[in-house]
């Protein structure tokens, strides 16, 4: 018997977001064919966002957003949303590149001013609140 693989669906990694439509941002999106859940990075130069690589120095270092819906841009630069803002998602829905390491995702931390906590009192890290912020996501923001 054959088995199917269901990709990511829409939006399907948020658990909540702010009123209307403040946690979003429209976005181009550089390159690549990305499932919904991809966390991803800006580039400083041109300010498309790409798949988060945490050794570059480009800027797509640091995680600016969360690709909110599947989109392919293999061929020409796609226009994207992404949550950038303000949201509660499930951290094992994100979608990290190949090859990160837990050091390179910092784990939540009450104290820190980049991070907001993970969800400490349920017993396990189900989903990770993003701080408020007004242009975009701090470089380390879930786990």
């Amino acid at each position: 018997m054959s088995s199917k693989t269901e990709n990511p669906r829409t939006g399907d990694f948020l658990l909540s977001e702010a009123n209307g439509t403040y946690s979003r941002e429209n976005v181009i999106l550089d390159a690549g064919a990305l499932d919904a859940g991809t966390v991803l990075g800006k580039l400083t130069a041109s300010g498309k966002y790409v798949v988060l690589a945490p050794a570059a120095a480009d800027g797509s270092e640091d995680a600016s957003g969360i690709l909110w819906a599947r989109a392919d841009a293999s061929t020409a630069d796609a226009a994207i949303v992404v949550i950038a803002r303000d949201a509660e998602v499930k951290a094992d829905a994100l979608i990290w590149p190949a090859g990160i390491t837990t050091e390179q995702k910092p784990p939540p931390s009450p104290s820190s001013t980049r991070w907001a906590s993970s969800c400490a009192d349920l017993g396990e890290e189900t989903w990770t609140r993003f701080p408020m912020c007004s242009m975009a996501m701090p470089s380390a923001f879930f786990r």
